[in-house]
């Protein structure tokens, strides 16, 4: 019967192997929040990707201090710039999205208090397959202020790391 132990331990260990492997598969990049003015929502932009073989979607985003993140498209429709809400952004297998200004990225509702410049927050995203990822955002009025002039500022999660890209949204 010491055969029956050693197989729960080894499904157990692979289990949890699993999240942590799909979640260094996404990679977060570039992330930059507006500064806000009371009583308004806030901003959010960043890059992702997937190093993956399968396309990964963003599921959902989380912070402390904010009540509600919404993901968001802004997009051209008859020469007038609209904005809503979607469900989820799709990123393509081994693809990039962009969440920037003119198309995805997240809406920051009810603050605790303004966003300054030189500020941080901490959004927490939520994917499919990688679960939740951390990531550090600092705040500036444009993203070279948040990063240089061109650097790449990789952030690590508690489940993996930051990333630059172009998607869609399913």
């Amino acid at each position: 019967m010491r055969i029956l132990p050693a197989l729960i331990a080894l499904m157990l260990s692979s289990a949890l192997a699993v999240p942590a492997l799909a979640a260094e598969m996404v990679e977060v990049v570039h992330p930059w929040a507006r500064p806000t003015i009371p009583n308004r929502p806030g901003v959010a932009y960043l890059g992702i990707h997937n190093h993956a073989g399968h396309a990964e979607r963003l599921l959902s985003a989380h912070a402390e201090g904010i009540e509600k993140i919404e993901l968001h498209l802004a997009e051209q429709v008859n020469g007038v710039m609209k904005m809503a809400p979607v469900d989820t952004i799709e990123i393509p297998a081994n693809g990039m999205v962009d969440l920037g200004p003119g198309g995805y990225h997240l809406m920051l509702f009810g603050l605790y208090k303004p966003l300054k410049i030189s500020d941080e927050i901490t959004l927490t995203l939520v994917f499919k397959t990688a679960g939740e990822i951390a990531v550090t955002v600092p705040v500036a009025k444009k993203a070279d202020d948040a990063h240089g002039h061109g650097s790449h500022q990789h952030e690590t999660g508690d489940h993996g790391q930051g990333s630059h890209n172009h998607g869609q949204n399913n």
